[in-house]
């Protein structure tokens, strides 16, 4: 049964491969390099103007700084993008209004985590408790904030796994999405083992944060984008 159930989940990701609209589209391409160039800008930026007397990393590492706002405007931005196609999303797909509406909750819940520091909280109770303390003796990880940040990814995955066959259906969501996933892993990664941080560390790590809510904006509006042609194609 369980190699049947496979079998028929990778058919289905094939069949919605072979349905979807695989040309190359150059607004598409341009439009990413146009959000790169001003994304790299921006960081370049952050790095030199900042307070007389801080180091370059200011803008890194304090939560307040340029990128967390500018990362935090993005995944608005990106949630925006997924719960308009979550309302225009045509009703006898259910699985696409679905994939749609909790794309939009993962992405306020990170933009709110931006603002009010959900997993920095969280992390600081739990290591002042003392709480399953062991993990951190036994891993590289160092602490509760790091490991919740983690948890985020693998919570994502069995999502993913699910509605990966819906999500192929829409030209340059998933690439988006995975390049996504990539800088995030990049910027889990030396969150939870850079000991101390330094001002590289801290330029990269933030960076590819900032890159990984870029890239899931970009697949949003690249879902939103093709249902809108879609319907006007229809209409």
């Amino acid at each position: 049964m369980k190699k049947y159930n496979f079998k028929n989940y990778y058919k289905r990701i094939q069949s919605a491969y072979d349905n979807r609209l695989n040309q190359f589209k150059p607004h598409i391409f341009k439009l990413t390099l146009l959000i790169m160039f001003f994304i790299f800008t921006f960081i370049s930026l952050s790095v030199y103007l900042h307070p007389e007397g801080s180091r370059f990393s200011f803008h890194f590492f304090m939560e307040e700084g340029s990128i967390s706002i500018l990362s935090t405007t993005i995944l608005i931005t990106a949630s925006f993008f997924s719960f308009a196609s979550f309302l225009i999303a045509p009703s006898e797909g259910k699985y696409r209004k679905i994939f749609f509406l909790v794309v939009t909750f993962a992405l306020t819940y990170l933009a709110l985590d931006e603002v009010f520091h959900f997993h920095e909280t969280i992390g600081d109770s739990l290591d002042h408790t003392g709480f399953l303390k062991i993990i951190f003796a036994k891993t590289a990880i160092r602490r509760w904030n790091d490991l919740i940040i983690i948890l985020y990814g693998v919570v994502a995955l069995p999502v993913v796994f699910f509605f990966l066959p819906t999500v192929i259906q829409f030209p340059y969501v998933a690439e988006n999405f995975l390049i996504a996933f990539l800088f995030y892993v990049a910027h889990t990664a030396i969150d939870a083992v850079v000991e101390p941080p330094t001002t590289p560390s801290y330029i990269i790590e933030e960076s590819a944060k900032l890159l990984t809510s870029t890239f899931l904006a970009l697949g949003s509006f690249a879902g939103w984008k093709f249902l809108i042609n879609s319907r006007t194609k229809n209409s």
